[in-house]
């Protein structure tokens, strides 16, 4: 029900937003959530995708992110110091130009995944010895 009444502010909406927003362009106020805040909770937000108009990008972030973040992250002003897990960290951006189709998509974010559990790898090693 609460998705019929308020189907722009729906968590199940995902990357149908666009869609959704060409369908109420004539209406005179549309209201959307921002739920920024989000993004500094990596435990439970797995994904986030991005797109930055300013670049013409689409900028893909993961969740779980045990790892730190730089001044120079998106989210990086969400993490707060006693967090167990830092905000959602940037994967893989796509030129909105030239993005790839959904199977060159998820086999790039996946190669990106592979290459980075191995450099957190080989940190943990280096910080061993």
């Amino acid at each position: 029900m609460y998705d019929k009444q308020y189907p722009l502010d729906s968590r199940n909406l995902g990357g149908a937003i666009l869609e959704k927003l060409l369908e109420y362009q004539n209406e005179a106020e549309i209201v959307l959530v921002d739920s920024e805040k989000f993004a500094a909770d990596s435990l439970f937000c797995e994904w986030a995708y991005i797109v930055d108009l300013d670049n013409n990008t689409l900028e893909v972030y993961r969740g779980f992110n045990e790892s730190g973040l730089t001044s120079k992250d998106r989210f990086y002003h969400l993490h707060k110091v006693h967090q167990q897990f830092y905000p959602i960290k940037i994967l893989k951006t796509f030129s909105l130009n030239q993005l790839p189709d959904a199977e060159k998509f998820i086999s790039a974010c996946y190669q990106e995944l592979e290459k980075n559990k191995r450099t957190s790898k080989n940190k943990d090693i280096e910080q061993e010895r």
